[in-house]
């Protein structure tokens, strides 16, 4: 779409465009559509790039500017949707998936990115800053903001930074007390549910049974009432269980959501051989290498939804790293609270945390706090010189990479979540979706990554967010009048979790350990082989070895299917 001298190519879309839409109308624009590509041009044509932090939505887009033979290029605050670069003999080519620029022709001899290959094996991390699997192909950052000029001697950069710097600095502003962050939250969700339901196509909704998809699914189901249609929810379910015994179903928690009306449920499963039959088009359609199969369900409910005639889904990424729901969390929170509140004020959290959940005990809990306490590279050195490091599960050669904190200061637990959202977590688990939606041609809306969500989870303590042995605390007493108890009292986390280790002891184990070994050419160079043989192994034996293995076969399995050497 073109206006005046702007031109624009745009991924994603901007939930209150209609807002920014009645600003720019008050200063006497006009507007011959009704689509929010329009606005965001009229928004960039009267502020510039200043008009970004207005937007609330997930976008990439790409704007050229014929005033200055300029290109702007930016993606959202948390990267919701992709913007790949590549810069090569042929020029400057950008585009959302890698794919486009591999069938254009800018990836003719595609190299493996060693660095990023090494950090996915050893750690299980997909996506974090600007590189890619591909050394020719950088992304964008998450809040990214670049211009290039566009003139005979080829592109030449103007400007590289983040147009959202500053807007997660926790540690100054997080001073919201209990009663206003309850009453902020739920009416920050209210407002963002609300706005991601504006659609003239049917929306839909992921459902696991945890607490932050549930929270959605019934602050809909509350706003539509008892005159429209029910909601379609979609929800991946294992009747199995994990290597120790316990249950991995969702089932029983998906039912107490269901059974206060207005959703119209659909079950997705999928068994062991299916599984394995989809892993090579999830690495297409993904584009890049993925840690688990807990993405192949989610692949599974994006098709029903599509085969349901659903075009928008809404979804729960990003609670969990904005307010504190995963078991690492632990640690950093009992460090925090050991440094101000002293040895009592610990020991009486570890030992709420070790009574009230399922395979925490004190001295693990000692273990994590001290892991939080104290810098990476000291904690490492103490294992390699008590001869705990490297892991049995590390099979490349590469020295122990320290993930700086996305914060400079900050408490333990505030230097965790904001490193969970800006690095190790959220990145990865938005790639998925984006990826595994639109292969559908599904669009994915997250409400807990609203603007004025986010805004308000910066505004509350780490205190309100982990309380009393209970994760995402603050989250919970939000939404107490609208959840049934026993999603409220959850504590076990699962979301769309597969019979992975079971399958790692029959065909997928066996697909793993074939796929490694078929590929060693490929991989020798990046890995010490007698450390992979050692893994092999032990392949079944535990999920810690299991994880090790699969990564390295879809890492093999990917550079195979794109004739790509380590």
């Amino acid at each position: 779409m073109s206006l005046g001298p702007l031109t624009i190519v745009f991924n994603g879309a901007i939930y209150n465009f209609r807002q920014i839409r009645q600003d720019l109308e008050a200063i006497g624009y006009t507007f011959s559509t009704e689509t929010d590509t329009e606005v965001l041009l009229a928004a960039w044509m009267q502020w510039g790039y200043e008009a970004i932090p207005r937007l609330d939505g997930m976008f990439a887009f790409v704007i050229y500017d014929q005033r200055t033979t300029s290109l702007w290029l930016a993606r959202d605050r948390f990267g919701e949707k992709p913007l790949h670069i590549t810069e090569t003999a042929k020029g400057l080519a950008v585009a959302s998936e890698i794919v486009a620029l591999q069938e254009a022709g800018y990836l003719e001899s595609a190299q493996l990115n060693k660095t990023v290959a090494r950090r996915f094996l050893d750690y299980g991390i997909v996506e974090m800053g600007e590189d890619t699997f591909y050394s020719e192909v950088s992304r964008l950052p998450a809040g990214g903001l670049r211009a290039y000029e566009l003139g005979a001697d080829g592109p030449k950069l103007l400007l590289d930074k983040s147009w959202a710097e500053g807007e997660e600095n926790w540690s100054e502003v997080n001073v919201m007390a209990l009663p206003d962050a309850r009453l902020s939250l739920r009416t920050a969700l209210e407002n963002s549910v609300r706005l991601r339901q504006v659609a003239d196509v049917t929306v839909g909704a992921c459902l696991s049974g945890g607490l932050d998809s549930s929270a959605i699914v019934r602050l809909v189901a509350n706003q539509r009432g008892e005159t429209t249609r029910p909601l379609q929810c979609f929800c991946a379910v294992f009747d199995d269980t994990d290597l120790s015994g316990d249950s991995i179903s969702e089932r029983e928690y998906v039912e107490q959501v269901v059974a206060q009306g207005g959703l119209d449920l659909t079950y997705v499963t999928l068994v062991e051989d299916e599984a394995i039959s989809l892993i090579d088009t999830l690495l297409i359609r993904q584009g890049e290498p993925f840690a688990s199969l807990s993405i192949l369900a989610q692949y599974k409910v994006f098709q029903t939804a599509a085969a349901a005639g659903v075009s928008v889904m809404l979804d729960g990424q990003g609670a969990d790293e904005l307010f504190g729901g995963y078991e690492d969390c632990f640690g950093p929170w009992l460090a925090t609270l050991l440094h101000t509140g002293g040895v009592k004020a610990w020991l009486e959290a570890a030992q709420g945390l070790s009574k009230n959940i399922k395979g925490l005990s004190l001295v693990g809990l000692a273990k994590a706090t001290f892991n939080s306490a104290f810098p990476e590279k000291l904690r490492r050195r103490i294992a390699w010189l008590r001869g705990r490091w490297p892991p049995k599960t590390q099979v490349t050669s590469s020295e122990f990479e320290v993930i700086a904190p996305s914060l400079a200061k900050g408490t333990a637990i505030e230097k965790h979540l904001n490193t969970l959202v800006a690095k190790t977590s959220l990145p990865s688990l938005l790639r998925y979706e984006d990826r595994n939606a639109m292969a559908f041609g599904i669009e994915s809306r997250l409400p807990f990554l609203s603007k004025e969500v986010v805004e308000v989870a910066n505004a509350i303590p780490a205190h309100l967010k982990i309380r009393n042995g209970w994760t995402k605390a603050v989250l919970r007493d939000a939404l107490v009048e609208i959840l049934p108890t026993g999603i409220l009292e959850r504590r076990r986390k699962l979301s769309f979790v597969t019979p992975q280790d079971k399958w790692m002891r029959k065909n997928l184990g066996a697909w793993a350990v074939k796929t490694i070994q078929l590929n060693q050419r490929r991989l020798s160079a990046m890995v010490d082989w007698t450390k992979v043989t050692r893994l092999l192994a032990s392949v079944g034996e535990d999920p810690e070895t299991n994880s090790a293995i699969f990564r390295l076969a879809c890492l093999a399995r990917w550079c195979e299917l794109h004739d790509i050497v380590a």
